[in-house]
């Protein structure tokens, strides 16, 4: 990753990140990596901001839906930002297991993770439930795909046809 000389400040503290998943919403542009890392850019990436994320875990992957930026991460990371990237909070997960991945869709945001963690949340992040996945197979990602949500890892893809109430492998 480089960064614009507008953004020297940030080169530093960062260099040694590894982005791991970027989002657009809003207008704004949110990166998260290794070690808690959150970038931020409200320019199209000409510039960049290092954010507080209150975390040392990797954060793996973020979503945007409801004006709301959501990202997961190891050890059942959560960090929900409501004001475009500017602040972050953690949530409960409720697993200590990694998530690996998370989208939106149909309102509602799913994470998913290693073991077959699947956690749902119908209130934009501020409650999250588990889900039986019928798997014990690491889950890496979830995407929405004719209005089924498809996880899938190595090995093994679970789909809902129910908008996440119920999972099934295929």
């Amino acid at each position: 990753m480089s960064f614009s000389n507008k953004s020297s400040s940030n080169r530093q503290a960062n260099e040694n990140m590894l982005i791991n998943s970027s989002h657009i919403g809003n207008d704004t542009i949110v990166m998260v990596g290794s070690f808690g890392s959150i970038l931020v850019s409200r320019d199209d990436g000409l510039t960049w901001h290092s954010k507080t994320s209150g975390t040392s875990n990797d954060l793996n992957s973020i979503a945007f839906g409801n004006n709301t930026f959501i990202a997961v991460g190891s050890s059942g990371t959560i960090l929900i930002s409501r004001d475009i990237g500017k602040t972050w909070r953690s949530k409960t997960a409720g697993t200590s297991n990694d998530l690996n991945s998370i989208t939106f869709g149909n309102n509602i945001f799913i994470a998913v993770g290693s073991s077959g963690t699947i956690l749902i949340s119908r209130d934009n992040g501020v409650t999250w439930h588990s889900k039986i996945s019928g798997t014990s197979k690491n889950l890496t990602g979830i995407v929405l795909a004719n209005n089924n949500f498809v996880a899938y890892g190595s090995s093994i893809t679970v789909i809902s046809t129910n908008i996440g109430r119920t999972w099934h492998s295929t």
